[in-house]
């Protein structure tokens, strides 16, 4: 019941920037570019644009002594979107004085360690084949389909067995952030790949495994 004008707002944005994408909150029409799932990520991704908007903590505006999602789970939120062709809104309610809690600039820091290692897996990557392996294995790609991202969420105790991966003979496979090229074989099951012990303190959240065709 409300006119917003939404077609006058958007002829003058888009003249300003031409390539402008909108979103008119679920209203089918010109201005629904994309559609934005709340506080929901969808099972296997959409065919069309969208975006996961989701609370850090539990309410979109300041709550006193809410309770803020682990940074473990956020950052694999992330990759489950990202790996299904998605883009993550994460929203973080101020407090009356514009500050925020200690837990959200907590949460901040700990998301941009993570991707200061591992953000070329995440920053324009594509959908793969496949978007998962299993429960706790993700995968993207690079643009130019040359390099595959494989995430883990949890770090083997055994070697990682990969069933949604074609490799060419000369792939070479290395873990971001460690940079030293890791052994793997073709077996009846798919691609096996052995990951040192060593290398699990290498990261506190996801591990991310580069593939280089």
């Amino acid at each position: 019941s409300q006119d917003i004008r939404m077609a006058e707002m958007v002829q003058k944005a888009r003249a300003k920037q031409p390539g402008l994408i909108v979103v008119d909150r679920a209203v089918p029409g010109v201005h629904q570019n994309y559609l934005t799932p709340e506080q929901h990520i969808p099972e296997e991704g959409l065919p069309y644009p969208w975006e996961t908007c989701m609370t850090m903590a539990g309410s979109w505006s300041y709550t006193p002594n809410d309770q803020y999602k682990p940074t473990n789970e956020l950052i694999e939120k992330l990759v489950d979107i990202v790996s299904k062709g998605g883009n993550f809104l994460l929203n973080i309610g101020p407090g009356p004085d514009g500050t925020l809690a200690p837990d959200a600039y907590d949460r901040m820091k700990g998301i941009g360690d993570w991707i200061k290692v591992n953000g070329e897996a995440i920053y324009g990557t594509r959908t793969h084949t496949s978007f998962n392996d299993g429960d706790n294995v993700r995968y993207t790609r690079s643009k130019d389909n040359k390099t595959l991202y494989v995430f883990l969420f949890n770090f083997p105790k055994e070697d990682v067995v990969l069933t949604k991966a074609m490799l060419s003979k000369n792939a070479k496979i290395s873990m971001l952030g460690c940079g030293k090229n890791l052994k793997w074989k073709t077996t009846g099951q798919g691609v096996s790949i052995s990951l040192p012990a060593e290398m699990e303190a290498s990261e506190k959240h996801v591990w991310v495994l580069k593939i280089s065709q």
